[in-house]
């Protein structure tokens, strides 16, 4: 030991060990990918067909008139799936609270549903 009181330096031993690894990835097998992409790019090209047929017979219309007239169908379906989803709400869910002279006022006198215009 010293006498000044300086500990005598410690050597660090380092040990190195091989590790052992593997990898794996989650992802397909190439020939899967090439068929799904395939696939998907046939899919694309009958959505892109159907938009392109749709706007083209609409296209015949004055300028800018097919415009307004996607956007009502648009609507019109939106609106027709709201009342069919309050008419089975009202047969289900709020069957207590409608009175059995009330339930038969949606129709309109065509016998079909007023807010769609179904049989008027």
């Amino acid at each position: 030991m010293d006498i000044d009181g300086e500990a005598p330096k410690k050597k660090k031993v380092v040990k190195k060990h091989k590790i052992a690894f593997s990898t794996t990835t989650s992802s397909l097998d190439p020939a899967v990918i090439e068929k799904l992409k395939e696939q998907e790019a046939q899919m694309h090209a009958v959505d892109k067909y159907v938009m392109d047929t749709e706007v083209s017979s609409l296209s015949e219309c004055s300028s800018g008139r097919w415009l307004m007239i996607m956007v009502a169908n648009r609507t019109a379906k939106m609106r027709s799936r709201n009342v069919y989803n309050m008419r089975g709400k009202l047969d289900e869910r709020y069957a207590a609270y409608v009175q059995p002279a009330e339930r038969g006022t949606s129709q309109g006198p065509g016998g079909g549903f007023w807010a769609t215009g179904d049989g008027c």
